[in-house]
């Protein structure tokens, strides 16, 4: 299956769940190596009130964002 712009597949096997869709989005984002507050649509999620896309005070269960993170 082709990508396009040249890019491959990442497969992380983690799962990602929890009460704000920001949050969990930011979480994501993380794991796939992007800075969330850097991400337009989570920022501006952010500024409207939505939900937190900085990770400091996102509280994660199991593995840690680092220890997920393949980018």
């Amino acid at each position: 299956m082709g990508h396009r712009g040249g890019g491959r597949s990442v497969h992380h096997n983690v799962l990602v769940a929890g009460a704000n869709a920001v949050s969990v989005d930011a979480v994501g984002a993380a794991i796939m190596g992007f800075e969330p507050t850097r991400v337009a649509h989570l920022a501006l999620a952010q500024r409207r009130g939505f939900g937190v896309a900085d990770l400091g005070p996102i509280w994660t269960r199991g593995n840690e964002i680092e220890q997920a993170r393949c980018p």
